[in-house]
C-alpha cells in the first residue's frame, strides 16, 4: 500500500530548531501546495498575522526540540501507512537513512532502509559497521527481541522476521565489505526466504533454486545456513558435534561453526580478534580476515520498481 501525506498543525508561535532549505513569501495554500510537492519537504512554517507571509520549509518532520518564533504556526508531515521500506520508496524516497515504519500494522520501529542498492526498497534487519554494539554474548531473547539503535548498529529481531517472512514471501539480501587498501563489497541474494516460529528455533528456509545467481554463484553463503535453525549460546541448536557455534561466533544459523557468521566479533583491522571469530565469510574471505561491514537486509518478493 503507498502512504498518506498529512500536515498537522504542530505548534503555534514555534517552529522546528533546523535551517530551512528554502524560504518564500507566500499565502498559505501556496506554501502547503510547494511543501507537498516537493519529495524534500517534510514540515513548514507560516506567519498567520498576514494573509501574505514568510514561509520556510524542512526536511525534518516534527520534534519535540521546538524554538520559539512568535507570529508563525509549524506544520509537520505524517505519514500514516508506511509499513516498510518499499512503501518509503514507492512514495519516490530515494536517500539512505533511518525511516520509521508501521510493520504488519501494529509494530512501529526505526528502521535503516537502503533504498539504492538492488532496485531499492531494503530494510536492513542487521546492520554492522563500526563496533559499537556488542553482538557477541547476547542470548536467545536479546535475538529475539532485537538490540542496539537504527541510527547505529542494531538486529531487528528474530520474532519481526518471522512474522514478516511467514506473512507473504520476502526476499533476503546481505552487503558486505572487507578491509584493506582492496576493499571490495560483495552482495548475496535469496528468493523467498522464511524464517519459522521460536518453536521451530526461528528455521530459515528456502529453496535452492531461489538461490539467485546475479551477484556471483560461486559463494556457499546461502547453501550452508539453507534448513539451520538459529542458535545462541545458550541455546545450542547448530549442526556441529561437540561445538557450541552461538557460544564461540555469536547468534546465528550455523552449520558448521564459522563457514558464515555475521553476528561474530567486531574488529578494527581485517585480523579477527581470534581465530576464524569475527565477521565471517569463509569462501569469499576465509577464516583469517573479518570483515569490515555487514548489512543484512529482507524486502518483500512482491517489489516491482
Amino acid at each position: 500500500a503507498n502512504g498518506s501525506k498529512v500536515f498537522n498543525l504542530i505548534a503555534t508561535d514555534k517552529t522546528i530548531v533546523a535551517t530551512p532549505f528554502q524560504s518564500t513569501t507566500a499565502h498559505y495554500g501556496q506554501c502547503f501546495s510547494i511543501c507537498s510537492l516537493n519529495l524534500k519537504c517534510l514540515s513548514f512554517d507560516h506567519s498567520y498575522t498576514s494573509d501574505i507571509g514568510e514561509c520556510s520549509f524542512y526536511d525534518l518532520y516534527q520534534t519535540n526540540n521546538l524554538k520559539e518564533k512568535p507570529g508563525v504556526k509549524f506544520y509537520s508531515q505524517t505519514l500514516l501507512t508506511a509499513t516498510d521500506c518499499v512503501d518509503w520508496f514507492n512514495l519516490g524516497y530515494r536517500k539512505n537513512g533511518i525511516y520509521e515504519v508501521n510493520l504488519l500494522g501494529k509494530y512501529m520501529r526505526r528502521v535503516y532502509c537502503h533504498m539504492q542498492a538492488a532496485e531499492g526498497g531494503w530494510m536492513a534487519f542487521q546492520r554492522r559497521f563500526d563496533g559499537s554494539v556488542q553482538f557477541i554474548g547476547r542470548n536467545w531473547e536479546e535475538f529475539k527481541n532485537g538490540f542496539g539503535n537504527p541510527e547505529g548498529e542494531y538486529y531487528l529481531g528474530n520474532e519481526l522476521l518471522h512474522l514478516l517472512t511467514t506473512s507473504e514471501d520476502y526476499d533476503y539480501l546481505v552487503e558486505a565489505r572487507s578491509y584493506g587498501q582492496a576493499s571490495s563489497a560483495r552482495r548475496k541474494l535469496i528468493h523467498k526466504v522464511h524464517i519459522e516460529s521460536e518453536e521451530e528455533d526461528y528455521k530459515i528456509q528456502y529453496r535452492l533454486e531461489d538461490i539467485s545467481e546475479d551477484y556471483g554463484g560461486a559463494t556457499s553463503y546461502g547453501t550452508l545456513m539453507r534448513g539451520c535453525r538459529f542458535s545462541t549460546f545458550d541455546h545450542d541448536r547448530d549442526t556441529a558435534p561437540d561445538q557450541n557455534c552461538g557460544q564461540l561466533y555469536g547468534g546465528w544459523w550455523h552449520a558448521w561453526c564459522h563457514d558464515v557468521a555475521m553476528n561474530g566479533h567486531y574488529s578494527h583491522t581485517e585480523t579477527p580478534v581470534s581465530p576464524a571469530s569475527g565477521i565471517i565469510w569463509r569462501d569469499w574471505r576465509g577464516h583469517g580476515e573479518t570483515l569490515k561491514n555487514s548489512l543484512l537486509m529482507i524486502r518483500r518478493s512482491s517489489f516491482k520498481q
